[in-house]
């Protein structure tokens, strides 16, 4: 079974900026600065078109525009999906939202850096699973 980092694009974890999954993910709904400003991100952002190798990979979309496959949450978000499952282009109309990275970068910037692996991530997201 392979890796969760090694899923992702970038899989160096030195250079990760991990605060736009760690807001994603956070439990708390009405802290969450990126659902809550979904419509500054929607208003901020460049619609540009996309094709069948983005499907399920909004993390490979963010690595190329933002350098970050870490930022794929707020396309997510401006793009009204809830998992990356949906992330397909016949399901977008080959047209997808990407919010600025400045904007992005507004809403996570309150919060303190953070490098993690994206195992770590995961590990946070099924904590309270039991097998």
């Amino acid at each position: 079974m392979a890796k969760a980092d090694s899923l992702l694009v970038n899989d160096n974890p030195i250079t990760k900026d991990t605060r736009p999954v760690n807001v994603f993910i956070d439990p708390h709904i009405f802290t969450n600065n990126l659902i809550k400003n979904k419509k500054l991100l929607i208003k901020n952002s460049n619609l540009i078109e996309i094709d069948e190798r983005y499907d399920y990979r909004p993390d490979r979309l963010a690595y190329e525009i933002y350098g970050e496959d870490f930022f794929y949450p707020a396309i997510l978000i401006a793009n009204d999906l809830g998992s990356i499952l949906q992330f397909k282009a016949d399901i977008l109309n080959y047209k997808c939202y990407l919010p600025l990275k400045s904007t992005i970068q507004q809403l996570i910037g309150g919060e303190e850096f953070k490098t993690v692996f994206a195992q770590d991530i995961v590990n946070e997201i099924f904590k309270d699973v039991k097998i």
